[in-house]
């Protein structure tokens, strides 16, 4: 039913490993950090540690230190961290949405190549403008829409095909989020993490047309 594939657009009720193991690990550390509430645990996992002055502006160490002696991690792992349980859910169920079907139609290794590489980008752009104090996976959701929705379109046989209203509804929203309309907090991110995404789908969209008039 159109119901059913809203959620499993795959048309099989399934959840990709990869996706799963996202989905857990935000789960993890948001309830290890107290919804992003206890700073000693938020600075494990934020892209460089900070502290905050006066409970609203907060203060750091420029450069991104701990990256250039080799955490390279902390690029990535601020997408764990959620600051309310509405941010977690609502991030969480487009990331089972999208992840999944980019898994099953594409695999493993491309689902990881993207989040990586939306992940990294996305969350430099928002320390770049913004400062270390974010967090969420919702950068990665924009990515992997804008990946899905570029690529189906240039290749309708990579099989990445949303049902209409959902792809209308999220992409409404993440323009709208990438302008502020839910808050400034996040913006840059989403922003970025859509930027990423559209490119990343028309570059592999046009990619997969020229191999195949190549084989025609």
């Amino acid at each position: 039913s159109a119901a059913f594939r809203v959620f499993f657009p795959t048309g099989r009720l399934e959840v990709g490993w990869l996706t799963l193991t996202l989905l857990v690990a935000c789960l993890a550390v948001t309830i290890l950090t107290s919804f992003g509430t206890d700073q000693t645990l938020v600075n494990y996992f934020s892209i460089t540690r900070y502290r905050y002055v006066d409970g609203i502006h907060f203060g750091w160490h420029s450069g991104l230190p701990e990256i250039c002696h080799g955490e390279i991690w902390r690029l990535f792992t601020p997408i764990f961290i959620h600051f309310a349980f509405s941010h977690l859910f609502y991030n969480a169920l487009w990331i089972f949405i999208f992840g999944t079907l980019i898994e099953k139609r594409q695999g493993i290794w491309v689902l990881a190549l993207l989040v990586l590489g939306v992940a990294g980008l996305s969350d430099l752009a928002q320390y770049a403008v913004r400062g270390p104090a974010f967090g969420g996976i919702s950068g990665v959701m924009c990515g992997l829409l804008g990946y899905i929705w570029t690529r189906d379109m240039l290749d309708p046989a990579a099989g990445l095909r949303l049902d209409r209203m959902v792809l209308i509804l999220a992409i409404l929203s993440a323009v709208a989020s990438s302008f502020g309309v839910f808050g400034h907090l996040g913006q840059i991110v989403h922003a970025a993490g859509l930027f990423v995404g559209l490119v990343a789908g028309i570059a592999s969209g046009l990619w997969a047309k020229h191999l195949s008039q190549g084989k025609g």
